[in-house]
C-alpha cells in the first residue's frame, strides 16, 4: 500500500483534488501507472491491493473497458464473486462472443447461488463453443442445487462426454445419483474414480457412506479410514466411522472414535454435536448434557455452517478455477 500512496503523495505524480483540473497528459500518466501496478499486483497475488489501485483506475476513466476488466479479473481471482460479477454483468453485454467472460459470468453466479444466470451464462458458452465440457459441468451444479436431479445428471454425463475422465464431473453425477436413491449407480461412478487414481477425500467419503449403506461395514471402515489417510481433518470421516461401529452394536469403540478425534480437535462444533446426539442415542442424558455445554460455549455457529457439503468445497473449486481462469491474459 505504500507505493499506492506514494502515487498521490510524491511531487513527481500528485493527483489533484479534482481530475478536471489535471492536464490530460498526467492523467493519462496516473492512469498507466495504477492500471501497471494492478497488473503486477495480480501476477503477485495481491488481490485486495489490486483492485484497490485498478478501482483508482476506472475513477480516472469511469469508460475505460481496460480498466473495468482487470478489476473483474482481480475480483474473481481474489474470490470477491459479488463483487466480480457488477463487472462482468455489463461486459458480457458488450462483448457477448467472449467465450472467457461467459465462463466466468457462471463462475461467479455459482459462487452466489444465481442458479438462473448460471444456466444463462452457460446457455451462451454452448452457443459459442459447443464442445466445452465446462457449461455442461456448471449447469449440472445449477440444477443439482435446483433439485432438478434427472437434469444433472443429464449435464454432468455430456461433460463427461466432452472432456472424458473429468473427475469433479463423475463425483457430482455420484452425489447427485446418492441424492435421487440410485446407490447402485453412485458407486459405479465412485469405483471409476477410485480405479483411475483421481479418488480424493471426497470420493472416499462417499465410498464408505455407500458400502455401509450396503452393510459391507468392514469396506466402509476401510474407505473411511482412507479419507483419514488423505485429509486427517475430515470430520464427516470420523462421524461415519463411528456410525458403522453403532450400527454394529459396539458404542465402545464408537465412543473411542469420537473422543479420540476430538483431542486433535477440541472446537470442532461438528463433532461435538454429532456427540451429543450419539449420547443422547445411547442414552447418557448427562454426557448429551455435558456436550450440549460444551457446544454452546464455542464461538461458533450451530451445525448448519459447521456441516461442510459437498456443493461447499465444490465452490472453492470454482474459486480455485477462477483463479486460474486467466480471463484477460494476464
Amino acid at each position: 500500500m505504500g507505493f499506492f500512496k506514494s502515487l498521490f503523495s510524491s511531487a513527481a505524480t500528485e493527483v489533484p483534488q479534482s481530475t478536471e483540473q489535471m492536464s490530460a497528459e498526467k492523467k493519462r500518466i496516473a492512469f498507466e501507472t495504477l492500471r501497471d501496478s494492478g497488473v503486477r499486483a495480480i501476477r503477485m497475488g495481491e488481490y485486495k491491493l489490486a483492485s484497490d489501485y485498478l478501482i483508482k483506475a476506472a475513477e480516472l476513466f469511469p469508460d475505460n473497458e481496460e480498466a473495468e476488466a482487470l478489476l473483474a479479473e482481480a475480483y474473481l481471482r481474489g474470490g470477491d464473486m459479488e463483487s466480480a460479477l457488477i463487472k462482468l454483468r455489463p461486459i458480457a453485454k458488450r462483448q457477448q462472443n467472449n467465450l472467457q467472460v461467459w465462463i466466468s459470468v457462471a463462475q461467479a453466479a455459482l459462487q452466489q447461488k444465481e442458479w438462473t444466470l448460471v444456466l444463462e451464462a452457460c446457455a451462451e458458452v454452448e452457443r459459442l463453443d459447443g464442445e466445452n465440457p465446462l457449461a455442461f459441468y456448471y449447469e449440472g451444479l445449477a440444477y443439482k442445487e435446483m433439485e432438478d436431479f434427472d437434469a444433472a445428471v443429464v449435464k454432468f454425463g455430456k461433460a463427461i462426454e466432452k472432456a472424458g475422465e473429468y473427475a469433479m464431473a463423475y463425483f457430482m453425477r455420484a452425489t447427485t445419483y446418492i441424492q435421487e436413491g440410485k446407490l447402485e449407480d453412485a458407486e459405479k461412478d465412485i469405483d471409476f474414480l477410485i480405479a483411475k487414481g483421481a479418488a480424493d477425500d471426497m470420493t472416499y467419503n462417499q465410498k464408505g457412506f455407500l458400502r455401509k449403506e450396503n452393510e459391507d461395514y468392514e469396506g466402509a471402515v476401510l474407505a473411511y479410514d482412507k479419507v483419514m489417510e488423505i485429509n486427517p481433518f475430515n470430520v464427516d470421516a470420523y462421524i461415519g466411522k463411528a456410525s458403522v461401529y453403532e450400527i454394529q452394536g459396539d458404542n465402545v469403540t464408537a465412543l473411542k472414535v469420537y473422543e479420540e478425534v476430538l483431542d486433535d480437535m477440541p472446537e470442532s462444533v461438528e463433532m461435538w454435536s454429532s456427540l451429543a446426539d450419539f449420547k443422547q442415542r445411547i442414552g447418557d442424558e448427562a454426557g448429551a448434557s455435558e456436550c450440549s455445554k460444551k457446544l454452546e460455549s464455542l464461538v461458533a455457529d450451530s451445525r448448519q455452517n459447521q456441516k461442510k457439503n459437498n456443493f461447499a468445497q465444490m465452490q472453492n473449486r470454482i474459486e480455485d478455477e477462477a483463479r486460474k481462469s486467466n480471463l484477460f491474459g494476464l
